[in-house]
């Protein structure tokens, strides 16, 4: 299952839990998604704190929204403290969140840092402290494309391609193709089969239109298959 972490930041909430009124919203609106929030912190506006309750989330969490702390003011320091960890930063999402934002609360919208970007196998959302805030940027923004956020940081191609024809020579280098693979393919649960079209006879124009792998690999010689994700439990089901 997908799941979330959570870390709100303030010094207010951090010393009375009561004020906080994004939890329960945030579980609620996943809930009916059939999603969880496996983890959350309640941490000041400070960097070092809120970078500590980053690391200390679990490894399964896939998508961390970070509420609060992304204003103007003194004490507003999420942006400092999780931007400078960003691999790679989604820009888009700030410039569209404050672009829909602006319905709700007007041009004060412009004065929200949020941004959003992945760490290391993690999506990490900045986002207001206001729930309605927090609200709108999941059910307009983050849920509609959560599909598409996971499939970039797992190296799903998006063009659609899961077919590639190669030459034998490079086929019969494991070296080359272990580095494409490194590089495109990132996930820990795959596995791979190399299969000889002289043993499959004439029965690979059948098995390459009826399987279902996420990659296909053709040399004139050879048939390179990978299959990922729940698929590996059916494969090794097999043998």
């Amino acid at each position: 299952m997908m799941k979330f972490g959570l870390i709100i930041v303030s010094d207010r909430v951090l010393l009375d839990p009561k004020l906080d009124k994004i939890t329960s919203l945030v579980k609620e609106i996943l809930k009916q998604r059939g999603y969880e929030v496996s983890t959350t912190f309640f941490v000041p506006n400070d960097v070092h704190e809120i970078r500590r309750a980053f690391y200390q989330l679990p490894n399964d969490v896939n998508i961390v929204l970070v509420c609060g702390g992304t204003g103007l003011g003194d004490r507003d320091v999420t942006v400092e403290a999780l931007k400078p960890l960003f691999d790679k930063e989604l820009i888009g999402f700030g410039e569209y969140f404050r672009n829909i934002s602006v319905n709700d609360v007007g041009l004060k919208a412009i004065f929200s840092r949020s941004t959003a970007g992945r760490i290391n196998d993690k999506m990490v959302f900045l986002l207001p402290g206001n729930p309605s805030a927090v609200k709108l940027a999941l059910e307009k923004v983050i849920l509609p494309q959560l599909k598409h956020f996971l499939e970039t940081l797992e190296g799903i191609s998006h063009w659609g391609i899961n077919y590639i024809q190669v030459s034998d020579d490079i086929m019969r280098s494991n070296d080359l193709l272990l580095k494409y693979l490194a590089r495109n393919v990132k996930v820990d649960n795959f596995i791979i089969a190399k299969l000889s079209k002289n043993l499959l006879g004439s029965s690979v124009e059948e098995i390459l239109s009826k399987i279902q792998a996420d990659l296909i690999i053709e040399s004139p010689t050879y048939i390179l298959l990978l299959f990922k994700g729940e698929k590996v439990k059916q494969i090794k089901a097999l043998f």
